[in-house]
């Protein structure tokens, strides 16, 4: 018999998981195991309490797809099928006046020109053939996720401890999620082979009968389908990257591959100062908004052909404060936190902007009146975590929002003034103090622990703290001409010179996670 673990057999009792390697682990191969591990129990509960997200994803997917098909059906449809009957109307029209010269010629073309058209419909046809698999796929991954949900509650009615079907659907669920990783991205592009009749005129036609064919229309071979979204871009791409705007410049920062791409401004309405955007900055989609003291802006990115486009808009009749900290749910809506309209009158007001209707709305209000806090979205427990701030100090505090009862709430009282931080998951925020110590707090246990600093006893009070999918973060300094990064798993920092050492302004930089 092996001594070692495989990975369908175990030698001791299997309770764990890593969501690394997507396998169980039991206490026996856990030694020779290189990555973080987590109870299983805690990661099933994990993926219920994530349920409706889950849920929602495959949702948006199975819209998505359908909407995919409609789509590549409508421009069929409107370009391809009729710019097809247009060139057969012409080439009938034009060999109406040479009908004896060229029975011939008229009917080889048209024949040509139905296979060319029939292989476009082979095309269609089988990316249709292949979206209704992928929406099959994804309503029966619905359908399994809830029929297993409804047996979990069903165990949990009656008090029944077999967790063996809780293992498989750990595995089916994380293979489901490396399923949909691999189509989530991809939009159908229909590439046609599209022939047009070259029109001549009746009094040269005799002399170049012989020289007409068809000639390819290279415009018209790709559908117009839109970027897949963004949601699903971010929560499955692997790449890591930031926007950078600078006075309208706006840059696409690549860390994986260390690449920085100038993003061209279709337009000039761009903002003339960018210091009083801070954190009041967000991203919905390829959408960025700028919050700015008399305006905000909308900056549609399109990555395809490094391109953004700029529209401004009036503030209504409201006071909407400066140096505020904006954050987003995802979704439609984005919240104001704090700010102030002069240096010396520092609010507590938290607004909301609908991004849909346009229109802002006065929800709640702050214990204590801030600006220079860093905020995260909760999308499970519905809650805005802000932490720290400034208010003549710096703040010793995590508090947090309850979007539900429109009221905050304290986290956690420090001994130590707070310069940035952020969300990670829904169970821990991570924190930077003045003097570069650096902690990290469960959010269920209550449990403060200190992790490794990046630098001694140094100030780094002008900073922003972003999350980059699971295990890592990343920390922008403002002087500091590196980006620094921090592994959460191994808890190191190291850092990333990306800018030939040009000194960084933590101002400019946009993260497109929360």
């Amino acid at each position: 018999m092996s001594n070692k673990c495989t990975k369908d057999n175990h030698l001791k009792l299997v309770d764990m998981y890593c969501k690394a390697c997507q396998v169980m682990v039991c206490r026996k191969c856990l030694s020779t195991h290189s990555h973080q591990v987590h109870d299983y129990e805690e990661v099933f509960d994990g993926i219920m309490s994530d349920s409706d997200h889950y849920i929602d994803t495959l949702n948006d997917l199975i819209n998505q797809k359908i909407d995919e098909k409609e789509m590549i059906d409508l421009h069929f449809n409107n370009v391809i099928e009729r710019h097809y009957q247009q060139q057969i109307d012409t080439i009938s029209d034009q060999f109406t006046f040479l009908h004896d010269l060229l029975t011939h010629k008229e009917l080889l073309l048209k024949k040509l020109l139905k296979s060319h058209h029939n292989n476009n419909t082979s095309i269609l046809h089988q990316q249709k053939l292949t979206l209704n698999k992928e929406i099959l796929h994804y309503v029966n991954s619905l359908e399994e996720f809830n029929n297993l949900s409804s047996t979990n509650n069903n165990n949990n009615n009656n008090n029944n401890n077999n967790d063996g079907w809780k293992l498989k659907f750990i595995e089916n669920y994380y293979k489901s999620i490396s399923a949909i990783s691999s189509t989530s991205n991809s939009t159908t592009k229909s590439e046609y082979e599209v022939y047009s009749f070259e029109s001549y005129s009746i009094k040269t036609m005799s002399n170049i009968i012989n020289a007409m064919e068809l000639l390819n229309d290279p415009t018209l071979k790709i559908n117009p389908l839109p970027e897949p979204k963004s949601t699903l871009d971010l929560k499955y791409s692997h790449d890591v990257y930031f926007y950078r705007i600078n006075n309208g410049n706006v840059s696409l920062i690549n860390v994986n591959n260390r690449e920085i791409e100038r993003i061209e401004n279709l337009n000039t309405i761009v903002p003339t100062i960018s210091s009083y955007f801070y954190q009041s900055t967000v991203i919905n989609g390829n959408i960025i908004y700028l919050f700015g003291v008399d305006k905000y802006y909308k900056v549609e990115i399109h990555l395809k052909d490094k391109k953004c486009l700029w529209e401004s808009f009036e503030y209504p009749t409201i006071t909407i404060p400066n140096l505020h900290t904006s954050v987003s749910d995802g979704k439609s809506k984005i919240y104001f936190i704090g700010g102030r309209v002069t240096k010396a009158e520092i609010l507590d007001s938290i607004w909301s902007f609908d991004t849909n209707t346009m229109e802002f709305e006065l929800i709640a209000k702050l214990d204590i009146a801030s600006i220079s806090h860093s905020c995260s979205y909760d999308p499970v427990g519905k809650f805005i975590y802000k932490i720290g701030g400034f208010n003549g100090e710096l703040l010793r505090s995590i508090d947090r929002l309850n979007l539900e009862k429109k009221s905050m709430e304290v986290v956690l009282m420090l001994d130590e003034d707070v310069v940035c931080g952020c969300l990670v998951g829904v169970d821990y925020i991570y924190f930077l103090t003045v003097n570069s110590t650096f902690y990290s707090y469960n959010l269920k246990t209550k449990e403060q622990k200190l992790l490794s600093s990046i630098k001694q006893n140094e100030e780094l009070i002008c900073s922003k703290l972003y999350q980059q999918h699971q295990d890592t973060l990343y920390l922008v300094v403002n002087g500091e001409t590196n980006l620094f990064r921090y592994n959460i798993e191994n808890d190191k920092w190291d850092t990333l010179n990306l800018f030939k050492n040009e000194p960084l302004e933590f101002i400019n930089f946009i993260s497109p996670c929360k």
